[in-house]
């Protein structure tokens, strides 16, 4: 699904294996979805909100500007990523068994969750556990001038084979507040 040049579109109960892709100053509702295999994109203005979703092996990308509000979802096998003076809000969401490695180029993972370049995320209520990575940042990640806000969540079980297998900030901040962070390695 594609969505370009300040368009809309609704999706409920569905199941979609090419992701959804938006540009444009669009903006995009997902609801009771399950997205597998292929990403949710949104770069350039745009603005999603998504509840009670399932992304199997498929992960969210906002770049650009966007703002976002990911509700109810679960997450296997991939995560978030947040960059260019993006915002994105996270409540009552799972993250588990993500497998992420370092890019070429750069000293930190993707992790479950990813701020870079001047982006803020939001995560309340949210579990994220058995995340594991080639390098540093296996769980929540903060760099480039980026701040992550973590409210009431429980990150467990994460290991990274550098640094911060559960949380992982350089040149960006993390906020823990009233948190479980344990049995990460």
């Amino acid at each position: 699904i594609s969505v370009s040049s300040e368009s809309h579109i609704e999706m409920a109960d569905c199941i979609s294996q090419r992701g959804v892709r938006l540009r444009f100053n669009s903006t995009a509702n997902l609801t009771r979805s399950v997205i597998e295999g292929s990403p949710v994109s949104l770069f350039d203005n745009c603005a999603i909100e998504v509840d009670s979703c399932d992304f199997n092996m498929a992960d969210v990308q906002i770049g650009v500007q966007c703002t976002g509000t990911i509700k109810n979802s679960t997450f296997n096998g991939l995560g978030v990523s947040v960059s260019q003076a993006s915002l994105l809000e996270v409540l009552n969401s799972e993250f588990t068994g993500g497998q992420f490695e370092v890019w070429p180029g750069r000293p930190y993972s993707d992790g479950a969750i990813i701020a870079t370049h001047n982006s803020f995320v939001t995560l309340v209520q949210c579990l994220i556990t058995d995340c594991t990575v080639e390098g540093n940042g296996g769980a929540v990640v903060s760099v480039e001038n980026s701040d992550i806000a973590v409210v009431n969540c429980t990150i467990v079980g994460n290991t990274a084979t550098g640094n911060g297998g559960g949380v992982f900030a350089d040149s960006g901040a993390v906020q823990l507040m009233n948190t479980i962070v344990r049995d990460n390695g």
